[in-house]
This record gives structure tokens, sequence and C-alpha cells, in this order.
């Protein structure tokens, strides 16, 4: 999925407990004292209800690019 309010990629996992979701930010900027590099960066991984992911989608905020949710 793309969340194009956030422009990050979402890696949804399918997980025994629940719907992982692991957020992939594009053009990232990484800052480590004076030096700074853009990346695409792993932003944040947790437990997501599948019902919020829906919701999103319905309104327009995520963007499906490959599988379907269930």
């Amino acid at each position: 999925m793309f969340d194009h309010q956030n422009a990050s990629v979402l890696f949804v996992i399918d997980a025994n407990a629940g719907v992982g979701q692991v957020v992939v930010r594009l053009d990232y900027t990484l800052k480590s004292g004076r030096l700074s590099q853009i990346a695409n960066a792993v932003v944040s991984a947790y437990q997501v209800p599948v019902e919020s992911l829906l919701s999103r989608l319905a309104c327009g905020l995520l963007q499906l690019l490959l599988g379907g949710l269930r």
C-alpha cells in the first residue's frame, strides 16, 4: 500500500495475532551530526487492526499497490 498522507510505503503482513504493518519512508533524510543522507528507511513496525487499514483505504488515504486485505 502507499500512504499518500505521509509519502510512505506500507507492507502489510498477515500475522497470527493480527495484521502487522511495516512503514518505509521514501526519500527519508537521515541525519548524524553534520552529515545527512537521503534513503528509503523503515520508520515503524507494529500491529494494526485490519478495519483501520480498510477505513483509510476507503477514504483514499491509502492506495492498494499489490494484493488485498481480508
